[in-house]
């Protein structure tokens, strides 16, 4: 590819940026594509001195965007609130994108997260039970689009098997978390 290809592309966008610029623009694109996951030593190798920007720590060794879809955990307005923590997978079996989310306790509407619909693997911190929700709104109207999935520690690693069977993969939409009873 090299700079003939970028050069062109700038020639004929008559846009006048850098080669750094350009890289860190495209890097930032192929970073918030969902499916997209490089292992950070070949991101630091492609970046070499064109950034002092530090990697975020994977324990699997590479840079993973949060494609779960998860909205940041509803908060009261005070930031000190009493947590859970639930782990997302995109994918059955734990796998794709994850995420780990610490969400207020509580059943109020300050404390329904927000997902997007595309959680396959699901599970609460021991000591946590979350529900989820096939609305966005944390409630539970009556008909095929309601219903409750309460999951404890240590989870479900394939939605398609909980119960009724086929009706909670890829369809979560919001959740809240509250200690075990």
């Amino acid at each position: 590819m090299g700079e003939e290809c970028c050069a062109s592309f700038l020639n004929v966008h008559r846009t006048r940026i850098s080669m750094k610029q350009l890289f860190m623009i495209m890097l930032g694109f192929a970073l918030a594509s969902p499916a997209f996951a490089v292992p950070k030593a070949h991101v630091r190798a492609m970046m070499g001195e064109l950034s002092d920007m530090e990697m975020p720590a994977d324990p699997y060794g590479a840079v993973v965007p949060s494609s779960v879809g998860a909205a940041p955990p509803a908060t009261p307005s005070a930031t000190d609130c009493a947590r859970a923590a639930v782990y997302i997978c995109k994918d059955w079996n734990w796998g794709g994108a994850c995420q780990r989310l610490t969400p207020c306790l509580g059943s109020g509407p300050q404390q329904c997260g927000k997902l997007d619909g595309t959680a396959s693997s699901i599970g609460p911190d021991k000591g946590f039970k979350c529900l989820f929700y096939k609305t966005g709104d944390c409630s539970d109207p009556p008909g095929p689009s309601g219903g409750v999935l309460a999951v404890e520690w240590p989870g479900i690693s394939n939605l398609v098997s909980a119960e009724p069977r086929n009706t909670w993969n890829d369809i979560i939409r919001s959740y809240q978390c509250l200690p075990q009873d």
